[in-house]
């Protein structure tokens, strides 16, 4: 299994780094209106704190999008790295990209909630170029590789457990929809990054970590208030000792963040078995869920992605000569030649 990108295991500023998915189409009511209109939820995950920010689209097209990331930017500033699952039109991946959604999204909500493959990839290819423009690094999975996306895939799949119990399939006013969007973000934000304490010494303090206590740093809540030595003196102005209790707050967000969280991210579950590395000219099949496995296609690599010793990434030229990029789990190796 790889390693975690650095982006996960640095502390750092909120949103740094951060994935980004969208979520839809909701059917909602306007105020004077008969007809429904649809919504779309823009969720970003932070990479570090695992904090949460949405946005509503009004459409799936590249302005709305971009209005969605510029309204996010203004109220969490210090945005750099925007990841999402494939949308690139890499050569040849159209032929892999349907309108099914992602396996993991099939149990996790109504069908109405899923958005279709074809409009992200045609959001995300309007979008990208104008996005590298403004000087945001915007990174690209490979398609059908949701667990390279698992730190906001987790976060998607929770919004949509929520929001199901929430709407009950009802048709809300749009009002009403941004509302309870908003609100699940909230308690998105107050979700527990690490185990409830298990002394009566810890209650007091900083645990279990929640995403909120970095964000709202002068939340005084459930926050131990007597990381402050010296209490304020007569006559000194309090917004002084505010801003170092708030500033406290941070730096022990990261200290228990450095000690409990990161912890949590040392297990590795699967995938603990070395597997012979593709090599240039090898022989593969395609694997596609969405075709019988005798209309696999059968490809030959052309270009691998060794940068950590294991190769990840692979460029594959199929039968028909479009030249494509998978993960390794999306291949399946022709061992034909018995030398090997």
């Amino acid at each position: 299994m790889a390693p975690l990108p650095p982006a996960r295991v640095i502390d750092t500023h909120a949103f740094d780094t951060t994935g980004v998915d969208v979520m839809g189409p909701f059917n909602v009511k306007k105020t004077g209106s008969r007809a429904r209109h649809k919504l779309y939820v823009a969720v970003f995950t932070c990479f570090s704190s695992r904090s949460v920010h949405v946005e509503t689209l009004e459409s799936m097209t590249a302005d709305s999008f971009i209005m969605a990331l510029d309204r996010f930017i203004a109220r969490r500033p210090g945005v750099r790295h925007l990841w999402s699952d494939n949308g690139k039109n890499f050569i040849g991946a159209r032929t892999h990209l349907t309108k099914e959604t992602l396996e993991w999204e099939k149990g996790a909500a109504p069908a109405a909630f899923r958005t279709s493959r074809k409009d992200l990839q045609r959001l995300k290819e309007d979008v990208q170029p104008r996005i590298i423009g403004r000087g945001l690094d915007w990174v690209l999975l490979p398609p059908y590789a949701s667990h390279y996306a698992g730190v906001w895939e987790r976060v998607i799949g929770l919004f949509k457990k929520h929001l199901s119990k929430c709407t009950s399939g009802a048709v809300l006013q749009d009002e009403v929809f941004k509302t309870i969007i908003v609100q699940l973000e909230g308690i998105l934000n107050d979700r527990p990054l690490t185990k409830p304490p298990t002394s009566a010494a810890d209650i007091t303090g900083l645990r279990p970590l929640r995403p909120r206590h970095l964000l709202y740093a002068s939340f005084v809540e459930d926050v131990n208030r007597d990381w402050l030595t010296e209490e304020p003196r007569s006559g000194e102005a309090s917004t002084k000792m505010l801003f170092q209790a708030a500033r406290e707050r941070v730096r022990a967000f990261w200290a228990a963040w450095k000690k409990d969280y990161l912890q949590l991210l040392m297990n590795r579950q699967k995938w603990q078995r070395t597997e012979r590395n593709f090599k240039v000219d090898d022989l593969c099949i395609i694997t596609d869920k969405q075709t019988k496995r005798t209309a696999w296609k059968m490809a030959r690599v052309v270009e691998v992605d060794n940068e950590d010793g294991h190769a990840r990434k692979i460029y594959v030229r199929p039968a028909d000569g479009k030249i494509q990029v998978l993960d390794r789990t999306k291949l399946v190796l022709l061992e034909l030649d018995e030398s090997d």
